[in-house]
């Protein structure tokens, strides 16, 4: 009898320190890695005022705009867009010609807002401004901060939104960190009363750049 439990007990110790298939698949077996593909290039114009021109389109201070960090290898900025300082969404329309690129994003009526114009006249103009692009997917972002005339632009953003929606455009605020409750700039994240320093311009470019990508989708 003694004999027997001592054999089943040395059979037992070397069933258990003796790896299972399973663990020696697993510590010999060959590793593998995961295959990462890498995002799709996006292309991607702009219409705007100063916030979004650059040097070549006009501005004097080509360091505000977002386009720089909304600009990647994966979203591509293409030149053929239009944005010049200190003009209105009549200024764009009349500047828009047919594009050839993934996505449109548009960043203005910040002057619109200024002359206390009828705002159902500028997401006309808005409206217009794609037709005339010929670009399917579109990008519309909130316009900034705004000291001068701060209810009002905090207004227009709000109708911009549901406006956007209604045309089954992308909505972007890419400025909300930046704005206080009564629509004016929090403290350093503007140069003057309506332009972001260059920090605050590449925040808002990096949020417009993800808006760019959810539209190419």
């Amino acid at each position: 009898m003694i004999r027997t439990l001592l054999a089943l007990t040395l059979v037992a110790l070397a069933v258990s320190t003796t790896p299972s298939p399973v663990e020696r698949t697993h510590t010999a077996g060959p590793v593998y890695r995961a295959h990462v593909e890498a995002a799709p290039v996006c292309t991607f114009a702009a219409v705007g005022d100063s916030i979004t021109a650059l040097t070549e389109q006009g501005s004097e201070y080509p360091w505000q705009s977002w386009v720089h960090s909304a600009n990647t290898p994966e979203t591509q900025f293409v030149m053929g867009g239009w944005a010049q300082p200190g003009r209105t969404t009549d200024d764009m329309l009349a500047g828009t010609v047919p594009l050839d690129v993934d996505v449109l994003v548009i960043e203005g009526a910040v002057n619109d807002v200024n002359l206390h114009r009828d705002h159902a006249g500028i997401l006309a103009n808005l409206t217009a401004i794609v037709a005339a692009s010929t670009v399917v997917r579109v990008v519309v972002a909130a316009i900034p901060p705004n000291d001068r005339n701060p209810a009002d632009a905090l207004t227009y953003n709000a109708e911009l939104e549901r406006y956007a929606a209604e045309q089954g455009w992308v909505f972007v605020d890419p400025w909300a960190a930046f704005r206080n409750a009564d629509g004016t700039y929090v403290p350093g994240a503007a140069w003057d009363d309506l332009h972001p320093t260059e920090p605050t311009a590449i925040v808002a470019g990096l949020l417009i750049r993800t808006a760019i990508r959810e539209a190419a989708r």
